[in-house]
């Protein structure tokens, strides 16, 4: 007997037809990306069926895992084994299209579109009166919905001085992802357990990246005896010390099986990490979250012996530098380290930052209250190296993009944008003293270290530019905002109430 099988849904067959004609339609114009239409449905269809936390977490761990072609270390040296997915994926669609209109990465489409959706949803769970998950600590969202205004009116105002527009794209489009990836976070992950699992996402992109370095370093430079000065980008060290910050707050906060696990297997790999990848920002933020972790936990015997470890060996630790200073290699090479971090006598490098932040604060004085605007350039009252013909667009994009975002905003542009982060920074200080679990406590203070590193990274080295720099700040906003309401931090209550309705 044959088997039954139901007519097929006249919806359902008019997108398969419409799948086929653009599957064709694209082989026969563009068969390099003739795919598109099949991932693009299936991404829809993903996107529809399923809870908004995992097309959000996917798209995170692209961003975490996957290199730019741009910003990839070693470029021509050997190609990653993700460069083809990180050219699909950041390089502007432009390139693969033909169509010169096209001037986004399909990252960026994906954002758009989990923006919409999330915007979608929300709007819809509004309509049946519907409240899930955990509040949110409402000052949080205010302020990256003023970031977000701020950088549009910093935008508008450096129009309307005759701001070049191309290059003004340049100077926003990090800026603007990272209050919208906050807000997006905020609305995918409603409590904070789901927000936790961003955290096991960014421990295996940066186990991942690790490997993949010391793979580059040993097996690829070694035979030709060649040592690489880094081996991944400037913004994965704020990866490499998130994780390592997290695994060792964690063992601290709860002493079991797992915690110790994850500190000895994972702890060492992200030493090994920040050493081969050679960026000195990077034990400049370790020690910046020691020093916060420090003063905010509370007193313990291990607080009490590393203080008190501390104030014996400050005399040694002072001898050790003084004599160092002048020295190079051998024992004396953190001596040097810490020179070239607080001292521009250390390199031309760190002279030439000098010389940078002083034209940036000279621009800065001609307007300090609205900037420049953006897609202006900042003055060179004084002249360093010319690094045009490599870097053409230097006197848009500062080294110190934290010194250039206040050049270029001015005063109020620069505190509307940086407001999230004071706003996160109360709510976490708040939320760890109050927080009952080992889980919780850490989250608050892997958030705290991270701001301390965004900033660390922002001032040192165009840490405004990167894309994976406003995912991990995002991420910890969004987890300070949904943290503090749930443990008690800022006093609030779920939407429905807020409104004048009560629960049934």
């Amino acid at each position: 007997m044959r088997e039954a099988y139901p007519p097929l849904d006249w919806r359902l067959g008019l997108g398969l037809a419409g799948l086929s004609v653009a599957t064709v339609a694209t082989l026969m114009t563009a068969p390099t990306v003739a795919f598109v239409p099949v991932l693009s449905a299936a991404v829809a269809l993903a996107l529809v069926k399923l809870p908004l936390h995992y097309p959000v977490a996917a798209w995170a761990l692209l961003m975490l895992v996957v290199d730019s072609p741009a910003t990839r270390p070693a470029a021509g040296l050997w190609d990653p084994p993700l460069l083809g997915l990180g050219k699909l994926l950041f390089e502007n669609l432009h390139k693969l299209t033909g169509i010169d209109a096209l001037r986004m990465s399909l990252m960026e489409v994906f954002l758009v579109v989990l923006l919409g959706l999330a915007l979608f949803r929300g709007a819809a769970d509004q309509r049946v009166g519907t409240q899930v998950g955990t509040p949110i600590a409402r000052p949080l969202t205010r302020a990256l919905v003023l970031a977000l205004l701020g950088v549009l009116l910093t935008e508008a105002w450096g129009l309307a001085r005759g701001g070049d527009f191309r290059n003004s794209l340049w100077q926003v489009r990090q800026l603007l992802t990272l209050p919208l990836l906050g807000l997006l976070l905020l609305a995918a992950f409603d409590t904070p357990e789901k927000m936790r699992a961003l955290t096991r996402i960014a421990v295996a992109a940066a186990v991942f990246k690790t490997l993949q370095g010391l793979y580059f370093r040993e097996v690829i430079c070694r035979p030709m005896n060649f040592r690489p000065p880094y081996v991944a980008s400037h913004s994965d060290t704020m990866l490499f010390v998130g994780v390592f910050v997290l695994v060792a707050t964690y063992w601290h906060e709860r002493a079991t099986r797992l915690s110790r696990r994850l500190l000895f297997l994972v702890g060492p790999l992200m030493a090994v990490a920040v050493y081969i990848n050679g960026r000195r920002l990077a034990y400049v933020s370790l020690a910046a979250a020691a020093a916060v972790i420090f003063l905010l936990s509370p007193r313990t015997p291990l607080k009490r012996f590393t203080a008190r470890l501390g104030l014996a060996l400050a005399p040694v630790l002072s001898l050790y530098l003084a004599v160092g200073w002048n020295q190079s290699g051998g024992i004396f090479r953190p001596a040097q380290l810490v020179k070239s971090v607080v001292s521009s006598d250390a390199d031309r490098s760190s002279q030439t930052r000098d010389i940078e932040n002083y034209n940036l604060v000279m621009t800065l004085k001609e307007n300090p209250l609205l900037g420049t605007g953006f897609g202006h350039e900042y003055r060179e009252v004084s002249q360093a190296d010319d690094i045009s013909t490599v870097f053409p667009q230097y006197r848009y994009i500062p080294h110190n993009s934290l010194l250039g975002l206040a050049a270029f905003a001015g005063v109020v542009g620069f505190w509307l944008f940086w407001l999230p982060v004071v706003v996160a920074t109360f709510l976490a200080a708040r939320a760890y003293p109050r927080a009952r679990s080992p889980e919780d406590r850490t989250t608050a203070l892997v958030c705290l270290s991270t701001f301390m590193t965004y900033a660390i990274q922002a001032y040192g080295d165009m840490g405004l530019q990167s894309d994976l720099g406003a995912l991990l700040l995002a991420a910890a906003l969004a987890a300070s905002g949904r943290l503090a309401a749930a443990v008690g931090a800022w006093p609030t209550m779920p939407r429905r109430e807020e409104e004048g309705i009560r629960p049934e």
